[in-house]
């Protein structure tokens, strides 16, 4: 059976924070990674969904989450796109207190790999409930990371300041042709090792 699951495609949920600095190069690597056969879902908040969708792959489901209320976040805030500090920090607030729901939707997927942002560092625990675990690999800000390991704030902020400074890198990568497929060849053979890992873990 696991043999089976192995020779179907990768399937992969990527799962990006609410800054469309980080949204838009998630959606740029879903569509390479589809474009190479990976089976790839997105998640986002409904009211992002119009324009993920203008971007996004036509053929790559989103699937949507909802933000629990939170004491002094307004409800029509949806991204970090000018937000004060402290609206940023309820934002973040509120993406922690999506974990339910975010834990079901992995469950109904059962995907192989989840690539998500540094924001949500509770992910690699909710994986590896679901028996999705893998090792951490970060590369020009991104952040795979399904091994369980927590991060403090000062981390995050540390990590935040790394994928800020590598943001142009990558839109550096995303525009050249040739670059951009060295990546994605990279990337992939990273979540194929990832995947592989988990299934021999499983055993």
């Amino acid at each position: 059976m696991e043999d089976d699951k192995r020779d179907q495609p990768l399937q992969v949920v990527m799962f990006p924070s609410l800054a469309f600095g980080h949204i838009f190069p998630f959606v740029h690597l879903s569509n390479a990674l589809a474009a190479k056969g990976l089976n790839v879902t997105f998640l986002t908040l409904p009211s992002l969904v119009p324009k993920i969708r203008l971007s996004l792959d036509p053929n790559i489901p989103i699937l949507s989450y909802k933000l629990p209320p939170i004491d002094g976040l307004p409800s029509d805030i949806y991204s970090t796109n000018g937000c004060s500090e402290l609206l940023v920090e309820l934002l973040r607030q509120a993406m922690d207190a999506t974990r339910p729901q975010i834990a079901k939707i992995l469950a109904k997927l059962s995907p192989q790999v989840v690539v998500f942002d540094f924001v949500q560092c509770w992910v690699p625990e909710v994986a590896e409930l679901l028996g999705i675990k893998s090792d951490q690999q970060e590369s020009l800000g991104w952040v795979v990371h399904q091994e369980g390991r927590k991060e403090s704030s000062e981390d995050r902020s540390k990590k935040g300041k790394e994928v800020r400074a590598n943001n142009s890198n990558f839109r550096e990568i995303l525009q050249q042709e040739g670059l951009q497929e060295d990546y994605t060849k990279g990337f992939i053979t990273m979540l194929t090792e990832l995947a592989t890992k988990q299934c021999s873990n499983a055993r």
